[in-house]
C-alpha cells in the first residue's frame, strides 16, 4: 500500500538530530535509524540515555510539519539498556489529533526488542501565541 509523502521537509537544525531519517509521512509517522557507537557509551558501559531521550523531539516536529513545537506532556520509559554497535530503529506515529494538539507515540527497538518508548502531546508554537 502506497503512502503520500510531502516534498517539503521541515528544516531541523543538524545538531538537534540523533539518527538518520528513513521515512517521513507528514501528519502520520516517521521512521529513523541510529547506529550506536563507543563514544555514546557512559561510565556504566551502556549508551547514555540522553541519546534515546533526546532523539524523539526533532523527529516529532518533522512528523507534525512544524519547525517549533512544545511537548506539553511527556511520558518516557527506558525498557532496556543499550550497548555500542547496535542498530536502533525509532518509529514516531501520530495517534490522534485534537484541538491543534498532536498525540504521538515513539517506540525505539533493537531488532524486535523494545528498548525505549514515549508518549507525547505536542502543540505547534503558533497555537500558543
Amino acid at each position: 500500500m502506497a503512502t503520500e509523502h510531502s516534498n517539503e521537509f521541515v528544516a531541523i537544525p543538524h545538531q538537534d538530530l540523533v539518527g538518520d531519517l528513513i521515512d517521513l509521512t507528514e501528519g502520520q509517522q516517521a521512521l529513523s535509524m541510529l547506529q550506536t557507537t563507543s563514544d555514546m557509551v557512559d561510565g556504566s558501559g551502556y549508551v547514555d540515555p540522553q541519546y534515546q531521550m533526546r532523539r524523539p523531539i526533532p523527529w516529532q516536529k518533522a512528523v507534525i510539519g512544524v519547525p517549533v513545537a512544545t511537548a506539553g506532556v511527556g511520558n518516557i520509559k527506558t525498557q532496556k539498556p543499550v550497548t555500542a554497535g547496535v542498530n536502533l530503529v525509532a518509529k514516531a506515529e501520530v495517534i490522534r489529533r485534537t484541538a491543534g494538539k498532536y498525540y504521538i507515540w515513539v517506540f525505539i527497538k533493537d531488532k524486535v526488542k523494545e528498548v525505549f518508548r514515549a508518549k507525547f502531546i505536542m502543540e505547534p508554537i503558533e497555537n500558543r501565541v
